[in-house]
């Protein structure tokens, strides 16, 4: 199916770091086995890797490697080609510091204020080692209740609904 101009602006944009073994073409694809993806995908959100693959356009920030500056103007470049009222799914640290809404509640849905009007970002945590310590099923439980109110059209934990 091909998707029109509409879809294309409609569909969130879902910004992830890149993966640090410099996998960042596969790292977050939902269909490789235990890439951030994968668990980003099922843990977290709650989706099948196919509905996770079409629902979001996926944006790839570079890692620890790229300056501070590098990382922001890419966020500002982003968040400027988007019309007003655009939805921003921020996922890791080093993406929310680009963002400029690091340090505040994760998950928890936030204005993105831009030149020409106010976007939604959702902040949401990084699948990684240290975050699963953190009890990563009760944060996806509150992930995708905000995700249900701002995108309520993506069925997030249809994985749970097919495995009761």
């Amino acid at each position: 199916m091909m998707s029109t101009t509409r879809d294309l602006v409609l569909r969130p944009t879902l910004v992830v770091p890149a993966d640090t073994t410099g996998a960042a073409g596969d790292a977050w694809r939902a269909d490789v086995a235990g890439s951030s993806g994968a668990l980003f995908c099922e843990a977290v959100l709650g989706l099948r890797p196919d509905t996770y693959e079409a629902a979001f356009t996926r944006v790839v920030f570079p890692g620890g490697h790229a300056g501070a500056r590098v990382r922001r103007g890419q966020a500002i470049s982003l968040a400027e080609s988007q019309p007003a009222g655009h939805v921003f799914l921020l996922v890791g640290q080093y993406v929310r510091r680009a963002f400029r809404v690091d340090g505040l509640d994760v998950p928890s849905i936030q204005p993105l204020v831009c030149q020409h009007g106010i976007h939604t970002a959702v902040l949401l945590p990084h699948p990684s080692v240290k975050n699963r310590s953190l009890e990563l099923a009760k944060a996806a439980v509150a992930c995708q209740r905000i995700l249900r109110d701002v995108l309520p059209h993506i069925p997030f934990d249809e994985t749970n609904q097919e495995n009761p």
